[in-house]
């Protein structure tokens, strides 16, 4: 996988830490949008989860290049399983979406399908 197959600011995030990362950062924090300082300070709370993933280094490249403003990741864990489930291998999709493989699986089946991915008792 490389940097540009990643949505939004994760692909600036991967160009500049790297793919695994930027998945692992996305899979911590993703959620509501977050605002990011154009500056690092590692005592704003942003920065502090930057630094945890990143290193400070890249916590820092990354301010500069994408600070200054709210940002925003993968929503839910639905939604990154069903972007997930679009663009990585199997188990790729399992890990950045913290499922089972199985369940990549079940969401690749239901957007063949045209269907959102939920199970239903019948």
């Amino acid at each position: 996988m490389k940097p540009e197959d990643l949505p939004g600011v994760l692909a600036d995030m991967a160009e500049i830490a790297g793919v695994g990362k930027a998945l692992e950062y996305a899979a911590r924090f993703g959620g509501p949008a977050v605002y990011l300082p154009r500056v690092f300070d590692p005592e704003h709370p942003e920065c502090w989860g930057l630094a945890l993933v990143f290193g400070e280094d890249a916590a820092r490249r990354i301010c500069e290049r994408i600070g200054g403003g709210e940002v925003s990741l993968p929503v839910t864990r639905r939604q990154r399983l069903q972007w997930a489930a679009k663009r990585m291998t199997t188990k790729e999709a399992a890990r950045f979406a913290n499922v089972s493989q199985r369940a990549v699986l079940r969401m690749r089946r239901a957007l063949k399908g045209g269907d959102d991915g939920e199970e239903r008792n019948t």
